[in-house]
């Protein structure tokens, strides 16, 4: 189940909320510093980190890093998106290997049917926090993250881009567990 909230409820600032809630856990943080390309998917574009914990994709351009978690039937992502431009497929994969597996990616926004659909999350280009239910839509373990902008129709003159910020991965209803907000740079 994917949930959908218009900001009302949920706090900008997760991070302290995560550190708050488990402050005897660890976070454990994935290093996007480190993105690289994912399969042959990348034709043209850049990628850049904004600031410590925002990645920015213009083009057609799917990149990823190295994160290391099982994804169980409670595993949520939270995330904040920001898309300019047309764009067929913007989305995030769990993936555990450099092949695209499709039942693996994520597809958030766009026109092209690809992916676990959950297009209906973000239904506009504008700023979107969201909330989004993975463990229901994927499953085991994965050792990368896959941040997509897929835009094959577009001309390299006509770049899309989109901004993924703020995200984090956890598990609900478990105090146990280690949280991991996924960082963008050092």
């Amino acid at each position: 189940m994917c949930i959908r909230d218009s900001g009302k409820h949920l706090t900008k600032n997760f991070s302290r909320v995560i550190q708050t809630i488990e402050s005897s856990q660890t976070l454990v943080s994935a290093n996007l510093s480190n993105l690289r390309n994912f399969s042959n998917q990348t034709k043209y574009g850049n990628a850049k980190i904004l600031n410590k914990n925002s990645v920015y994709l213009e083009g057609n351009i799917w990149k990823r890093t190295a994160l290391n978690y099982t994804v169980t039937p409670d595993t949520v992502l939270k995330a904040n998106i920001k898309i300019n431009g047309p764009a067929e497929i913007v989305g995030i994969g769990f993936e555990s290997d450099n092949d695209i597996t499709e039942s693996r990616i994520i597809s958030l926004y766009g026109t092209q049917n690809f992916g676990v659909d959950q297009r209906g999350l973000v239904t506009d280009k504008e700023n979107h926090e969201i909330t989004l239910d993975v463990g229901s839509l994927v499953s085991g373990p994965i050792s990368r993250i896959v941040f997509v902008l897929d835009n094959d129709n577009g001309s390299k003159k006509q770049y899309s881009n989109v901004t993924f910020s703020e995200i984090y991965l956890f598990e609900k209803g478990n105090e146990n567990s280690t949280s991991y907000e996924i960082k963008v740079g050092l």
